[in-house]
C-alpha cells in the first residue's frame, strides 16, 4: 500500500516529500524505492544498487537517514495494543483495495 501511494506521486513530488532534489535518474530510482527499501522487501540485487548509491549520493543518504530514523522512532513509540475493531477495519479496507485493483 505505501508502495503503490509512493508510486502513484511523481518522482520530483517523491524526492521533495523527502527533503532532497533528485540528481538523477538513479536518485529517483533510489528515492522511489526508499520506503521498499527500509522493509527489507527488495531483492539482494536491487537492495546492493541502492545501498551502492546511497553510499555515494549525499542528497539520498540524507533522505535514507531521515527516513531510517523516523521508522525507528515510529516502531519505539507505537507499542501500544491495537483494538480489535481497529484492526478488523483496517484488514477490511486492505482486502477491499486488494479486490478493486
Amino acid at each position: 500500500m505505501v508502495r503503490d501511494m509512493v508510486a502513484r506521486n511523481s518522482d520530483a513530488e517523491n524526492a521533495d516529500a523527502l527533503g532532497a532534489e533528485p540528481c538523477d535518474d538513479e536518485c529517483q530510482k533510489a528515492l522511489r524505492e526508499l520506503y521498499i527499501y527500509l522493509d527489507g522487501q527488495l531483492t539482494i540485487e536491487r537492495r546492493t544498487t541502492i545501498k551502492a548509491h546511497i553510499e555515494y549520493c549525499s542528497p539520498c543518504m540524507e533522505s535514507y537517514t531521515f527516513e531510517a530514523e523516523l521508522k525507528q522512532v515510529v516502531a519505539l513509540r507505537c507499542q501500544e495494543e491495537v483494538p480489535e475493531a481497529l484492526r478488523m477495519k483496517v484488514f477490511e479496507a486492505i482486502q477491499w483495495e486488494i479486490r478493486s485493483e
